[in-house]
């Protein structure tokens, strides 16, 4: 019969095999020893793919080649202002844009290919469950003011009566009048309504008359808001967990996991001049439970689940509860706090089809 840490091995082995990962790391150790932990956090790391500067370069090559055939070939002309690359191949560079732009649009169904592949697994990380699990979702909507005609319009203040004067007394600069509210007290004052206060809106002066009938009869015009709706912002999540090490051998896993996670985070150079970034990997994160005694984790159905994100912040504090060491000065307790962001926005249908 196997053992509880035989059968969490060849989990571990099956997950491996299915995300293709090249690192697995886990804590506490007896993380291993039978599914201790019953619910547990894994932390993906992945690279999206794209296209790279060389295939680009590539491109632009094969586009000069076959644009300065053409032109010598098929045209009999020679291109001017003509270069040649290390092949001799003489090109165009008018020629090379045209030609370039072309290319794209004609490979774009390769292009597309290449940045909708599915995402390379480079290493997982399976933690005990994070001392917060906090889902902060916020929509946002911004305060507008509509202004007492279009109040009017919807219902909301004055008659029908009023829109259909302003529109028959042929009153213009309707940006100006769908305010309303420069003159809508002057207008309460000296009369006239809606339409009143509309027009004494447009006039020079209006509005410091206003200000000195309020300040005198202690009213103040209605403005009329609405919230308007402008969007949603990616989610945000921040998880922590402390460590607490019983030997050395333990922090020394824990650093590896600690750097592992901060190295994958940080961009590399793109060549040797160092001009340009690559981007970072990306990160994937998947509340895991075990639903049975003998069984391997599963994903926990009880919490939503994450898109994929970017690691925006790094926490570490290796004096948790005071300076505390082992040999060679190997912390006992460490604190990490992650802060992540999805890379994608969650909808209506994202939580009603797919549970995010």
């Amino acid at each position: 019969m196997a053992t509880k840490k035989e059968d969490f091995d060849r989990f571990l082995n099956k997950l491996s095999n299915d995300n293709g990962d090249k690192k697995q790391l886990f804590y506490p150790n007896n993380l291993a020893e039978g599914f201790t932990y019953p619910d547990v956090v894994r932390i993906g790391i992945v690279e999206k793919p794209g296209i790279t500067i060389a295939e680009l370069s590539q491109k632009v090559k094969d586009v000069a080649k076959f644009d300065a055939d053409a032109a010598s070939g098929e045209n009999k002309e020679q291109p001017t202002n003509k270069t040649a690359d290390e092949n001799g191949i003489a090109f165009d560079p008018d020629k090379i844009i045209k030609g370039f732009v072309r290319e794209l649009i004609s490979t774009r169904d390769f292009i597309k290919s290449r940045v909708n592949a599915p995402e390379k697994q480079i290493a997982s990380i399976y933690l005990p469950m994070p001392e917060n699990v906090t889902f902060s979702e916020t929509a946002d909507w911004q305060t507008a003011e509509i202004g007492s005609l279009m109040a009017a319009a919807t219902g909301k203040a004055g008659s029908s009566d009023d829109v259909e004067n302003l529109l028959k007394h042929g009153v213009g600069a309707a940006g100006t009048i769908l305010g309303g509210g420069a003159g809508a007290l002057v207008s309460k004052v000296l009369g006239g309504g809606l339409l009143g206060g509309a027009v004494l809106g447009t006039l020079s002066g209006a509005s410091g008359l206003q200000s000195g009938i309020e300040t005198t009869v202690k009213l103040t015009t209605n403005p009329f808001k609405e919230q308007a709706f402008k969007g949603i912002p990616f989610r945000p999540f921040e998880f922590a967990w402390t460590f607490s090490a019983r030997n050395f051998n333990e922090v020394r896993k824990i650093k590896d996991i600690i750097n592992t996670i901060r190295q994958h985070s940080r961009p590399e150079y793109e060549g040797d001049d160092k001009l340009l970034f690559k981007y970072p990997h990306y990160y994937t994160i998947t509340f895991l439970t075990k639903l049975s005694d003998e069984g391997t984790l599963s994903r926990n159905e009880y919490l939503p689940r994450l898109k994929t994100c970017v690691l925006k912040s790094i926490n570490t504090n290796f004096a948790t509860a005071g300076w505390h060491s082992f040999e060679a000065g190997a912390p006992t307790s460490i604190t990490l706090q992650l802060g992540f962001e999805e890379i994608d926005i969650i909808t209506h249908n994202d939580i009603k089809d797919k549970e995010f």
